[in-house]
């Protein structure tokens, strides 16, 4: 890798952002660009800096996290979306990926898992977490019936 994978981190809870940014430092390829704690301040941030990736979690304050993913993927659209959630559930999973992100973890992922699922949505590659795969696959099942 020529560079270092750019990340914008977006979550409302800043033990949350000092936490990523504490690990994602452990990774020598990848580093963190900016932070913001609402929807807004995402969309903006992302604009400014033009990260790679964009951790994002699902539910913030102010602007919403649907619009927040649909207006980075307009103004920026090399920047791939991670999210990084507490909600696995269906309707949140499938909104989310009709609104163009690249992956989709739950906040109980392991530490490494993270690090890979960044490397995956930069190299243009899906991650999912397994109870997501595993909602996707019902969706699917559903839809066929």
């Amino acid at each position: 890798m020529t560079h270092a994978i750019s990340v914008l981190l977006v979550d409302d809870y800043a033990v949350i952002r000092q936490g990523l940014r504490a690990l994602i430092s452990t990774a020598p390829d990848i580093v963190v660009v900016g932070e913001a704690g609402d929807g807004a301040t995402a969309v903006s941030q992302s604009h400014m800096l033009c990260p790679d990736v964009a951790i994002m979690d699902m539910v913030m304050p102010g602007l919403d996290s649907l619009e927040a993913i649909r207006l980075i993927r307009q103004q920026s659209p090399h920047t791939r979306i991670l999210v990084l959630t507490n909600f696995g559930d269906e309707k949140r999973v499938l909104a989310a990926l009709a609104a163009g992100v690249h992956g989709y973890l739950l906040k109980d992922a392991v530490l490494t898992d993270i690090i890979e699922a960044i490397h995956q949505v930069y190299n243009g590659k899906p991650a999912l977490h397994p109870s997501i795969s595993h909602v996707l696959v019902q969706a699917v099942q559903r839809a066929k019936t």
